[in-house]
């Protein structure tokens, strides 16, 4: 017999016996379980970053619940794939060829459609993980961060003009009304008043009226209520910088806050300006930013009442 024959002989027989189903199960099998192997490594994975995330935070819970769940799935399919050849090879054993080609066709249709939900699933799982590790870094950076500070405290009177002053409770005017009204309480050169919410444009030595028309506008109404009182603005500024240059700074910018208080009604024969540039600073060190900004300041003084 020709070898060609012989060939052909064998390969009948091959597929009467069955043979060749066995051995495509076995290949299905091999190249599938490549495919679960790391669909079960990623969703181990997620399955430890979710074990580290706060367990009272909304909906891990039902993350570690669907991850479990998926490992099942997963290991439920790797176990059908790695049973279709046992399968096939026992219906051909049992000389039921028809029963091992469906075995085989069955497995072979259910498990792309198994392995594409799987993937599915995982990238669902993944994201979720994702956003709650976002969420648990935000709840984390909340609880560190440091509270807000407690708005201060109001001060509120009523002038004699019907005018409602609205400020600070330890602020500019409710210090100046209570000087003011003090009988024992003498005009001298010492006594200043820090103003509290005043603010000059970056880099300017004008205003920002934006943040600053409040204040000034409560400063007028108080010297038409008390129409005996006079004050003097005084400018102040840090060591930073050349004495001259600072001297300007303050000197304008005290003058400015004087003409401010003019265009906003205020009698200019009843106000003076002075710069004092790094002279009589409040913190005399002068050696951080928090201790430079206290002498960086616009004040005032009665000089009449």
């Amino acid at each position: 017999m020709k070898t060609t024959a012989i060939a052909a002989v064998l390969a009948l027989a091959g597929c009467a016996s069955g043979a060749p189903y066995v051995t495509e199960a076995q290949n299905f099998w091999n190249q599938h379980q490549g495919d679960v192997a790391p669909l079960l490594a990623k969703n181990a994975s997620l399955t430890d970053r979710a074990g580290k995330l706060p367990t009272d935070l909304a909906g891990v819970s039902a993350l570690v619940s669907g991850l479990g769940g998926n490992k099942k799935t997963l290991d439920t399919l790797q176990a059908d794939l790695s049973g279709e050849p046992a399968k096939v090879q026992a219906a051909v054993d049992a000389g039921k060829l028809t029963d091992a080609k469906a075995a085989l066709d069955q497995g072979k249709d259910a498990a792309g459609p198994r392995l594409g939900a799987a993937k599915d699933e995982l990238a669902k799982l993944e994201t979720q993980v994702a956003d709650l590790e976002l969420k648990a870094a935000a709840a984390e950076a909340t609880k560190k961060a440091p509270a807000p500070a407690p708005a201060p405290a109001r001060f509120a009177k009523d002038l004699s003009t019907g005018f409602k002053i609205d400020g600070n409770l330890d602020g500019t005017e409710a210090r100046l009304i209570a000087f003011i009204e003090d009988p024992s309480k003498k005009v001298d050169k010492d006594t200043w008043f820090n103003f509290d919410r005043l603010e000059f444009a970056s880099g300017k030595n004008e205003l920002d009226m934006a943040k600053s028309k409040t204040q000034l506008s409560n400063i007028v109404e108080i010297l038409k209520a008390f129409p005996k009182v006079s004050l003097k603005i005084g400018g102040y500024t840090d060591n930073v910088g050349k004495p001259a240059a600072n001297q300007k700074l303050s000197t304008d910018r005290a003058k400015n806050v004087m003409a401010d208080l003019v265009k906003a009604g205020a009698d200019a024969k009843r106000l003076a300006s002075e710069g004092y540039g790094d002279k009589f600073p409040e913190c005399a060190a002068n050696d951080t930013e928090a201790c430079k900004q206290k002498n960086r300041r616009i004040a005032l003084r009665v000089t009449a009442k």
